[in-house]
């Protein structure tokens, strides 16, 4: 029997139970500083809705798989938080959710054209991903949705970002 998460308060407190539990493992001071670094890159120093656009995801996997350290911290808070989650179906509605908050286009018709008048210009537009390319990513890559969920609910001291990296 799974837990049933009903609210994005309750996968607040999922996740960053799961992030505290995380952290309170690692005794390396080098490596909790690595994972520091990366946590205030992650979430101070980028859009979260251009994430999902193209060729963002080889940036991500070239962070988060570089380096060991930042992979096993990764793996461990997306196990971790799924634990926490309840199964596969609480993930899967998560990642939909996200998916729908995260694309800043409307749904299509049957037809592939826009149900609603999009008020952005063509260039922009024709380069966000539609909610379901960003389902696709979420459903495929777990470790992306932890990127993501690190974006939304992990706090960090902007003194923490290094000099001259706030661009």
């Amino acid at each position: 029997m799974t837990a049933k998460i009903e609210n994005m308060a309750e996968v607040a407190q999922a996740f960053t139970s799961a992030y505290d539990h995380v952290q309170s493992h690692m005794v390396d001071t080098k490596r909790r500083e690595e994972i520091s670094l990366f946590v205030t890159q992650v979430t101070a120093m980028m859009s979260l809705y251009i994430s999902f656009a193209p060729g963002q995801l080889e940036r991500f996997i070239e962070v988060v798989f570089s380096k060991e350290s930042i992979r096993d911290f990764v793996f461990r808070l997306t196990s971790a938080f799924c634990a926490r989650l309840g199964g596969q179906a609480e993930y899967e509605a998560l990642a939909k959710d996200i998916a729908f908050s995260m694309c800043m286009l409307p749904k299509k018709d049957q037809h592939g054209n826009d149900t609603f008048l999009v008020a952005m210009p063509d260039d922009i537009k024709n380069r966000l991903p539609s909610a379901e390319d960003i389902l696709d990513l979420l459903l495929g890559n777990k470790w992306y949705l932890t990127v993501v969920m690190l974006h939304l609910f992990v706090r960090i001291e902007l003194t923490a970002i290094p000099r001259g990296q706030t661009k």
